[in-house]
């Protein structure tokens, strides 16, 4: 029993040589049978017999410990944990394994394999056959190593299946990582007299409960993670990237365990390669466990974005950078002739470009268009260019939108804003987005907070008014809880019924706090407080669950708890805010995008990422974590790539309207985020103003004439990027913020064609030239972008 149970090397075939070096991944030091690592600290080393340093200097398995026995079994411990693997003895030559948690002086197993419950199985010309290991070593001191071997025909003993699994933990975090591969001579050997006319191979990874009562949760639509809750602790477990299958993983469970099955697995040649994840974290509470089951699954749709093969190719020169790509595309999309029309005296209303209104006289101001928030939208980019036509346009359409009102006194709906309005006169009728007599929440809450804004910047009164009258019926429309019982109303009062997600009035917390801030009414911002409250217990009871709630419905809701938090600061409405958070990040596609959960139909494409990118834009300003920043820029270029591939099929009319308002607010919102970083400033997303300290810096037209941002390119081009100057009228010093993709490590800044001694307000540095600072988010990896806040003086 002293020796390894491995393959000598004079004894092994041709075809187990030339099996993949993933399977003999052991090169250091192995702990010695009989004494345990524990704490993650190597084993000290002992004095080997002649068979054993031989077996010790042995390619391949031979440099794994000896085969397990009743004297040396042993623990695993991990840096920074309070679990860890036990290795149990078994049958001869072979050992069962333990997922242990210390509590306090108590030891219990939360998973646990058995020789009738192996850690894998593979079926193989549909024969199965159940994994066994019998070998094991500790490769670093977060990483252990388990592998073994088994035959897969009497009369050929190179006919066998070799497996080695990898484990790496720390933090009560383990990634387990399985090889598994057939010699050629097991590939070869011939299906049972029962086999099927095609068998398809396949191969199953277990985790076995340990005995005891344990309780399988999990989270609708969230197909890749399942959380197992026993003893006060939560295991959960997320399924990671397979290869060598002709099929996706799928993770199930039963009453006995855990199960990662690929189908139409390719044994041969390199195998396959299967990996998942099981944390552990303490759980007084079912919805606790299902809170630490969201919070991996957020991290890890966080960790499977992929990587952009061009980040690191330098741009060509002359092309435009993507935020200032996007708000001019944009601008030019809400300013288009044909996309409004004149309705009225000095009024402008969004013609209708959907299905339902083409070759009719219909026009919209509430869904697909949000009217208010693109008026709003405008008004933003007045700031910068200073333009009158855009100017323009924006105060017709707000003049427009409030047409749309209810104002009958006897309406059980007064306040209340219409979709869509056709005909003329007499004949005019209104009506929602489908053709049908029901009004909405979210469209009131929208135009509401838009004209919010609007009055800001026109000062007129009617804007204001009806921005109250609808906040007014938001709160009519709340229950004593501070809930909203419908997304839609029908025109006799009653909510549609097929449309109550609790989080719409998440909707309404924006326009109750802008409300509160006009007229100074406490009644709006106490009901904001109930609304936060309600939230916050719901979500402790788990009776506000995020698979009810549509993208869009959750953004709003981490703004509007962000917004109440700065008129009424508390710790844990920013902690709120984050939690909800999490329920955005999983939701992440590896291309920036985000998902709906099932059931959940939206009127774009593009509102569910370009609502997480604002989301993530209002966490990043209570959040440091680079995470939320790179979140936002990722999803608004997800956003773009399907916005040029609706305009190539469909036509750029194709794109809505509150589409283009989004990304006209976005290409500008992501620069004052970035400016945000520096310790001081703080920004002002309607105003596009940055306080820091005793001064305010404002937009300035003026700057797009004197002051120029580029990269410096090959030779003697200019590579342009995405940059905003804003300006102190006191001191008449320039703010320059600059986000560039990670290729661009340095720009250069010029000021009346000379370049000015800048201060880098992220370093702190005081010098000519402008290096950027790369951003990671929080774990590191590769930087997502180069930004850089620079001070320009006169």
């Amino acid at each position: 029993m002293s020796q390894a149970l491995a393959i000598a090397p004079e004894r092994r075939s041709e075809e187990e040589q030339s099996f993949p070096a993933e399977l003999s991944l052991v090169t250091a030091p192995v702990p010695v049978s009989g004494v345990p690592a524990i704490l993650g600290v190597p084993a000290a080393p002992v004095a080997l017999g002649a068979s054993q340093q031989s077996a010790a200097h042995a390619p391949a398995l031979a440099v794994f410990a000896p085969p397990v026995s009743d004297a040396n079994e042993l623990v695993y411990r991990f840096p920074y944990c309070r679990s860890g693997i036990e290795i149990v003895p078994d049958i001869k030559g072979s050992f069962c394994t333990r997922l242990l948690w210390h509590k306090g002086k108590s030891v219990f197993a939360l998973a646990e394999s058995t020789p009738l419950r192996p850690l894998a199985r593979v079926t193989l010309n549909s024969q199965r056959f159940d994994v066994f290991l019998n070998q094991h070593a500790r490769k670093k001191r977060e990483r252990i190593l388990l592998a073994g071997r088994r035959k897969v025909a009497i009369r050929s003993g190179r006919a066998a299946l070799r497996q080695v699994v990898s484990i790496e933990g720390r933090e009560d975090r383990y990634l387990w990582r399985w090889r598994i591969g057939a010699t050629a001579a097991a590939m070869s050997v011939f299906a049972s007299p029962e086999a099927e006319a095609d068998p398809i191979n396949e191969v199953s990874l277990f985790l076995p409960f340990a005995p005891g009562k344990a309780v399988v949760l999990s989270l609708p639509g969230a197909t890749t993670g399942l959380v197992l809750w026993m003893n006060g602790i939560a295991m959960s477990v997320v399924s990671g990237r397979c290869e060598g299958g002709e099929e996706l993983p799928e993770l199930s469970h039963d009453a006995r365990g855990f199960q990662l099955t690929l189908r139409g697995a390719r044994l041969g040649g390199d195998g396959i390669a299967m990996q998942w994840e099981s944390w552990l974290a303490p759980a007084r509470t079912e919805a606790e466990a299902r809170m630490a089951l969201l919070r991996h699954l957020a991290d890890a749709a966080d960790r499977a974005q992929r990587t952009d093969e061009t980040a690191e190719t330098v741009p060509a020169p002359g092309s435009p950078p993507l935020l200032k790509h996007l708000g001019d595309q944009a601008e030019a999309a809400l300013m288009a002739e044909d996309a409004a029309e004149k309705k009225g005296i000095d009024r402008l209303i969004f013609r209708d470009r959907t299905s339902l209104g083409k070759g009719s006289a219909r026009h919209l101001a509430g869904e697909t268009v949000d009217t208010a928030l693109a008026a709003a939208a405008l008004m933003g980019r007045v700031l910068q260019t200073g333009e009158d036509a855009l100017r323009r346009r924006a105060r017709l359409l707000a003049n427009g939108i409030c047409s749309f009102q209810v104002n009958e006194e006897e309406s059980c709906h007064w306040g209340a804003i219409w979709d869509a309005v056709k005909g003329k006169g007499k004949s005019t009728t209104y009506e929602d987005i489908a053709g049908e007599r029901t009004l909405s929440v979210a469209v009131a809450a929208r135009a509401s907070k838009g004209l919010h804004i609007l009055h800001r910047h026109f000062g007129v009164e009617l804007y204001q008014r009806t921005a109250l009258s609808a906040a007014q019926w938001l709160l009519l429309k709340m229950d004593r809880d501070g809930l909203i019982v419908g997304e839609r109303f029908t025109e006799e009062g009653p909510p549609v019924e097929d449309r109550n997600s609790p989080w719409i009035v998440g909707e309404a917390l924006i326009p109750l706090v802008e409300t509160f801030r006009s007229n100074a009414n406490e009644v709006f911002l106490k009901t904001a407080l109930r609304v936060v409250g309600t939230m916050k217990e719901g979500l402790e009871r788990s009776t506000l669950p995020f698979d009810q709630a549509s993208t869009e419905q959750l953004a709003a809701s981490i703004e509007g708890v962000l917004l109440v938090s700065r008129e009424y600061e508390k710790d844990d409405m920013i902690a709120l805010a984050l939690q909800i958070g999490l329920g955005l990040r999983a939701r992440r596609l590896p291309d920036g995008s985000l998902m709906e959960p099932p059931g959940v139909t939206v009127v774009s494409p593009l509102v569910s990422t370009l609502a997480g990118a604002r989301a993530a834009l209002a966490l990043s300003r209570v959040d440091d974590d680079p995470l939320w920043l790179l979140f936002a820029y990722r999803a608004l270029d997800a956003a773009a790539v399907k916005a040029a591939a609706l305009g190539a099929a469909e036509g750029s009319s194709q794109i809505q309207i509150a589409d283009q308002a989004a990304f006209l607010n976005l290409s500008t919102a992501v620069l004052l985020a970035v400016t945000a970083r520096v310790k001081g400033c703080v920004a002002d997303k309607d105003k596009l103003t940055i306080t820091r300290n005793w001064q305010t810096f404002a937009p300035d037209p003026a700057t797009r004439d004197y002051v120029r941002v580029f990269a410096p390119g090959p030779g003697s081009e200019e590579i342009p990027v995405d940059y905003l100057a804003l300006v102190c009228p006191v001191s008449m010093q320039v703010l320059i913020t600059v986000f560039a993709p990670p290729s661009v490590r340095e720009v250069t800044i010029l000021k009346n064609s000379r370049s000015p001694f800048v201060k880098n307000l992220l370093t702190g540095d005081y010098d000519l030239r402008a290096p950027l600072v790369p951003l990671r988010a929080t774990g590191g990896g590769d930087p997502g972008a180069n930004i850089g806040v620079f001070l320009a003086d006169t």
